[in-house]
């Protein structure tokens, strides 16, 4: 069924009530059924390849200024690209946010920390990657320039707990999904931990496949033609509508008002598909927490031998 066909259904059924209304309706109840159903197509991969270091020359730094410029014999070579990478000056524990300025000249977040040097080491590295705009949930990232098992998934604050001062570099363990802060609305990023050292020991670049879930776009309120994901049954449409016109003249008495039932009407197609699309993807695996040991038995036994003073019983050595 398509939406034109929905909203002239729904016309309809509720006559004399507003058309935005109900378009807004239709809308917050299919948003509902993408939210609940994890369905296959609403599932992507992205792909994320870590830039290779940069380290060419060196840097003169005043404690407390935001400039740092190139005063080597060779000099920087800096680039827009580098905007927003992580740059860390003469091994300092502390790492800045780095902003192009012309190829001999960048900008820190902030005001250097250290002493003031000439001829500072340096190095710029990415370890914030922006995933695509519609990305809603990171499930799992996957190493593709080696056969290690995918990373471990953290949040901020277990992140910031493990390394709070970013100050290591090899290949990343850790993911760290979370939104990023400057665009609107916010966009899904992704840190990388330990900073990614690229190209590594074996001259390797490292890259990543991210396989995540998307957010569907809304249904286009001028394209009456557009089709309904197939998960998305009419019926729990229709219910859900009818319920939220419903909704201002709740009753008191105890009894389901008209709302509550067209909402448990439309919660039934819902679960439906949702059980269907577990049966097709059959039950997840159960897998223990890392946290906890896994049991072993201490001893292993076998059939009681006359004399035997261990009365059966052996070391488990298997």
């Amino acid at each position: 069924m398509t939406y034109g066909e929905i909203k002239l259904q729904l016309s309809k059924l509720l006559p004399g009530i507003d058309p935005e209304l109900v378009e807004g309706w239709i809308q917050g109840r299919y948003q509902r059924i993408l939210d609940t159903i994890p369905w296959k197509r609403q599932e992507g991969e992205s792909v994320l390849q870590a830039p290779a270091s940069y380290a060419i020359g060196t840097l003169t730094v005043t404690q407390g200024s935001n400039v740092v410029t190139s005063d080597g014999t060779t000099p920087t070579v800096f680039t827009a690209a580098m905007n927003g990478l992580m740059i860390r000056i003469a091994a300092q524990a502390e790492y800045y946010q780095f902003t192009y300025v012309s190829p001999t000249v960048g900008n820190l977040d902030r005001g250097y920390e250290g002493p003031d040097a000439t001829a500072a080491t340096y190095r710029i590295d990415q370890a914030i990657y922006l995933l695509p705009t519609n990305c809603r949930i990171v499930r799992q990232v996957r190493p593709f320039h080696n056969d290690w098992k995918p990373l471990e998934l953290v949040s901020p604050a277990e992140l910031n707990r493990i390394r709070p001062s970013r100050n290591y570099y090899g290949t990343p363990r850790y993911a760290c999904p979370t939104w990023d802060n400057s665009s609107d609305p916010p966009q899904m990023q992704l840190e990388l931990y330990p900073v990614p050292d690229v190209p590594d020991t074996s001259s390797t670049l490292l890259s990543w496949g991210v396989d995540y879930i998307f957010e569907e776009a809304e249904l286009d309120r001028n394209g009456s033609g557009v089709t309904l994901k197939p998960f998305a049954r009419p019926a729990a449409i229709f219910a859900g509508v009818q319920s939220d016109a419903m909704r201002p003249r709740p009753t008191l008495d105890g009894h389901l008002g008209p709302e509550q039932v067209y909402d448990a009407e439309s919660a039934t197609p819902t679960a439906q598909s949702l059980m269907n699309i577990q049966q097709q993807r059959g039950p997840p695996p159960i897998r223990l927490t890392p946290h906890l040991p896994h049991p072993t038995p201490a001893t292993h036994r076998k059939p009681a031998t006359p004399g035997n003073p261990n009365n059966g019983r052996r070391p488990w050595n298997g």
